[in-house]
């Protein structure tokens, strides 16, 4: 079975998702979970898409100090737990600054670009690229995939959108949809098709 994972990754947590890709590119929630209190108290909790539970395990402090640590956790978790390889690898990514603007496979040149964002960059954005890096690292092969927030629909009036940055930065801040992760999946399917060689089957 093909799956997508979706990652949405914070200061404190890092979120994630897993769908599976069905007949004619539709997509179906298989599992949610999260591993939280990363650096304090972490815990990886996880229940398929039907509420059932999958895990609620807690994990000594210094085993999870960031949360490159809790990706590649979570990623053995999956793998060797579950027996899930994902075909690709969606994340939440705050800004892609004025290069992008829409969601892009992550080769090398644009993780320079992102990573020189994250300098001056506000918020999470140092923690979104953390995951990235570890799966690069750990598994090169797997298609990525950065969705930014500049990206989803927007539904609110202009002058909202520097509301909560700093004048000088000019970062806009925008309304994230509800099926944010559902939105992160089929961008990533979409851009798997069109510019992995390996697409689903």
């Amino acid at each position: 079975m093909d799956t997508i994972l979706v990652i949405n990754a914070g200061s404190s947590d890092l979120r994630f998702q897993i769908y599976s890709v069905e007949g004619e590119g539709r997509l179906r929630q298989r599992l949610k979970g999260q591993m939280d209190g990363i650096g304090r108290c972490p815990r990886l909790r996880a229940s398929k898409a039907g509420g059932g539970p999958l895990a609620n395990r807690a994990y000594p402090v210094e085993t999870v100090p960031d949360v490159a640590a809790a990706m590649d956790i979570t990623s053995t978790w999956l793998r060797d737990e579950l027996h899930i390889n994902p075909i690709a690898v969606g994340h939440r990514v705050l800004h892609g600054g004025p290069e992008h603007d829409r969601p892009v496979l992550i080769d090398h040149e644009v993780m320079a670009r992102l990573e020189r964002l994250t300098r001056s960059a506000l918020f999470d954005l140092p923690h979104n690229l953390a995951p990235i890096r570890s799966i690069l690292a750990n598994f090169p092969a797997i298609p990525q995939v950065a969705c930014f927030d500049a990206a989803f629909p927007r539904t609110h009036a202009a002058v909202a959108d520097h509301s909560a940055v700093s004048p000088a930065s000019r970062i806009p801040v925008h309304v994230i949809p509800s099926d944010e992760d559902l939105m992160i999946a089929r961008h990533t399917l979409a851009l798997l098709m069109k510019g992995s060689p390996r697409a689903p089957s």
